[in-house]
């Protein structure tokens, strides 16, 4: 006889869409998603599998298949950098979650007059992007399709513990020894 423990899901919530940038022949466009979900949350609509839908069919115009950086995207599409300010850049190892949680929660601080904050995380060759609520939900919006997330989708967290152990799975450290100092470098 076995027994099968259900494992618990980190996220409270999901919004997973059918579609996906390879399901829509846009490999290289995940920065683009994540700048457009970005616009979208910070313009205030409201999560569902439609808007994911909307994120990701707009993205799927970008069709080259290199991977972009935000420095590459932002500057070049008004939508972008006509309704969204960059107020940081950060370069952090992927094991330092905590950081990127950390600067969230400074930036709603510094900005008192948002209650939300907008980070595009970028572990080449893949972007994310993930909204900060104050006093709030966290979202991560994730245009690749996952174990058991077949397309594009959101996934909604009550607190920034679960969002630091996803994001470690997701994006997973791996320690090289010596000798791999360039790679070390990239991490």
């Amino acid at each position: 006889q076995q027994c099968h423990v259900a494992r618990e899901r980190p996220y409270s919530n999901r919004f997973v869409s059918s579609l996906s940038q390879y399901a829509l022949n846009a490999t290289g466009s995940c920065t683009v998603n994540a700048l457009e979900a970005a616009l979208q949350l910070q313009m205030g609509r409201r999560m569902s599998v439609k808007l994911v839908d909307e994120i990701v069919q707009l993205a799927a115009l970008y069709k080259d298949d290199k991977h972009t950086a935000v420095s590459d995207v932002y500057p070049a599409v008004s939508r972008y950098h006509t309704n969204l300010e960059q107020v940081d850049w950060m370069q952090i190892f992927v094991n330092d979650r905590k950081q990127i949680m950390d600067a969230a929660y400074a930036a709603l601080d510094k900005h008192s007059v948002t209650n939300c904050v907008s980070i595009v995380l970028t572990k080449p060759p893949e972007t994310i992007f993930l909204h900060v609520i104050k006093q709030g939900a966290i979202f991560i919006y994730d245009s690749h399709p996952r174990p058991n997330l077949n397309g594009s989708h959101v996934l909604v967290f009550e607190d920034r513990d679960r969002t630091e152990k996803y994001l470690g799975a997701l994006w997973p450290f791996t320690k090289l020894d010596r000798g791999f100092d360039d790679l070390l470098s990239q991490q």
